[in-house]
């Protein structure tokens, strides 16, 4: 995923890294693709499992 985004980063326009900071772009670029991978790791999985327990829960009342 971070190569990803860094080979966006690296084709945007020179007037971007003109105006964001290059701290900016350097957390973008660690915190923010690491908090991507977390949701889609932990929270995702959880919803779906989440969701199974609703429908069974529903259906076991049935």
């Amino acid at each position: 995923m971070r190569t990803r985004v860094w080979d966006k980063m690296i084709h945007l326009p020179v007037k971007y890294f003109d105006e964001v900071k290059t701290g900016e772009m350097s957390s973008r670029l660690a915190n923010d693709t690491t908090q991507v991978k977390n949701l889609i790791a932990n929270s995702i999985p959880q919803a779906f499992t989440s969701i199974l327990l609703l429908v069974g829960s529903i259906v076991f009342m049935l």
